[in-house]
């Protein structure tokens, strides 16, 4: 059911996502102001997602070790609070030096377009304690296994955002795009806030800088870690500012298609898996090993589709959502090749989280810091050399062998720690994932030799149920999820506020999750 409600909740983000990326496309294109866009959202997006993905672990751990302890004392509270306070403070700061600091981070930017990203950038610094709250009020319903209010305000949020950009749109041009973004995340917070200092009261503050003091040894490798990720992507923003127009924008559309599929594999699985097996933890290394073996099986039920999709149809399905409007043909042309380079990606991202997640289970954050720090560094480096000459596509492989390697990197590292058991029906599961979705690419061919509308779109959703149907009677697993899913869709309302209820968290952040994710 865990999964069940935290798929569905990533799924109708996802589709709202969808939708806002059509509205931006059919706009606005690939034209400069959408370069703006996407260069102002960065580092916001950034910041929020380095203290969130810090933290998030950090509370997790402490809950779990609340549960353990039979001191009447907590450092979650600390957690929360003391970040937000930092990231109100960091954005206030940053709107102060706004256009110098733009200007820096694209210095291939004219000086008309620095000052359009300055003004956007006004706005959406304030995603920084926003984007914070969401994931760190995510990792506190986590911990408790509240997973109802965090799937609907990831829905409403984005419902939010996707209204009211048409209608702001006339008025405000492309501010109307950051504005309604702002609004999604407040949205967001304050429907995850009740519940969240609900469940905070719980717990006592007394001694809890004793406590953070504790997690410190598991913070800062942690904290290193996430510095490095989300430099990454500044680092894309300021060798990509050197080439043409259109660049950024055809690259931050292929990143949120590809988001999306991440968003529902790892993101589905990191959000329930990460919770329970932190609960294992104490049951001894058998329990942890069972599940991460039904996490990777899960995964690739959810990873294989979504690779073959990117290979095979990518050219279709971004020709039938995009272009319109100010699309042209030769954004679907370069936004597919793209797509088609970041089946790697995903994979490797996927891999990377949920291993990452597990070693900090196991109180080790240093060696997922280390593999996926050097594979970082290296990245940046070739970035830095190969982009500038060679193009948005020298880009795109070079992130996906980053994510690739890491990913593998890491796992690889985990087997042999925890032993090769985590691997146990991985091999079948794969043949499984493969023979379904052969069947769901034969009924996306087929759809693409008619003459209906949007066949791609529609061989997508075919071809995803034919997938779903023959995975749930070649696999049990697979097979209790999808009845889990489908039974949840019949009352979703009631299934939502019944989880809340009843149990002791994570969804979308800001309705637009390309760098969050």
């Amino acid at each position: 059911m865990r999964y069940a409600i935290v798929f569905l909740g990533f799924l109708l983000q996802n589709l709202l996502q969808f939708v806002l990326q059509l509205i931006l496309a059919w706009s606005y294109g690939t034209a400069s102001a959408m370069d703006a866009y996407y260069a102002a959202m960065t580092l916001p997006v950034a910041i929020s997602a380095m203290v969130a993905g810090a933290v998030q672990p950090l509370i997790v751990t402490a809950l779990g070790q609340d549960r353990k302890s039979s001191e009447d004392t907590s450092a979650v509270p600390c957690l929360v609070w003391i970040p937000l306070v930092v990231c109100c403070l960091t954005a206030a700061v940053l709107t102060l030096i706004s256009l110098p600091l733009m200007s820096w981070l694209h210095p291939g930017f004219t000086e008309q377009k620095s000052v359009e990203t300055a003004q956007l950038f006004r706005i959406l610094v304030w995603l920084v304690p926003c984007n914070a709250a969401i994931g760190l009020m995510q990792a506190v319903l986590n911990g408790f296994l509240r997973f109802g209010v965090p799937a609907a305000a990831g829905v409403l949020g984005p419902l939010l955002t996707v209204t009211l950009v048409p209608l702001l749109v006339p008025s405000l041009g492309i501010a109307a795009v950051a504005w309604a973004t702002l609004a999604g995340a407040v949205l967001n917070v304050a429907i995850q806030t009740p519940l969240a200092q609900r469940l905070l009261r719980s717990q006592t503050g007394r001694g809890a800088l004793q406590k953070v003091r504790q997690l410190l040894p598991l913070a800062v490798p942690i904290v290193l870690g996430m510095v490095l990720l989300k430099i990454d992507p500044l680092v894309d923003r300021y060798v990509s500012s050197f080439l043409d127009d259109g660049s950024i924008s055809r690259f931050g559309y292929a990143f949120r298609v590809i988001t999306i599929f991440v968003t529902l594999a790892s993101g589905t699985l990191s959000t329930v898996a990460f919770p329970v097996i932190a609960q294992r933890a104490s049951a001894g290394t058998d329990q942890i090993v069972h599940e991460v073996s039904r996490a990777l099986r899960m995964l690739l039920t959810l990873v294989v589709p979504a690779v073959v999709v990117f290979l095979c149809f990518s050219g279709p399905l971004v020709r039938d959502l995009f272009e319109r409007g100010a699309f042209t043909a030769a954004d679907t042309v370069a936004v597919a090749r793209l797509i088609r380079i970041s089946a790697l990606f995903l994979a490797g991202a996927a891999l990377g989280e949920l291993g990452a997640k597990v070693f900090f289970v196991l109180d080790d954050s240093r060696t997922p810091t280390l593999i996926g720090g050097c594979c970082l560094v290296l990245g940046m480096i070739a970035k830095l050399i190969l982009v500038p000459t060679q193009g948005i596509t020298a880009l795109a492989w070079i992130a996906a062998c980053v994510f690739a390697g890491a990913g593998i990197g890491t796992m690889t590292v985990l087997a042999r720690r925890i032993g090769m058991q985590i691997f146990t029906g991985v091999l079948i599961q794969l043949v499984r994932c493969t023979a379904a979705a052969a069947v769901a690419a034969g009924i996306g061919f087929a759809l693409l030799q008619t003459t209906i509308p949007f066949p791609a779109v529609v061989g997508l959703s075919l071809g995803a149920v034919g997938y779903f149907a023959a995975m749930a009677m070649l696999d049990a697993e697979t097979g209790a999820l999808v009845r889990t899913v489908l039974a949840g869709s019949t009352a979703s309302g009631s299934t939502a506020s019944g989880s809340t209820a009843a149990g002791s968290s994570q969804t979308g952040t800001d309705g637009d999750t390309t760098e969050a994710s």
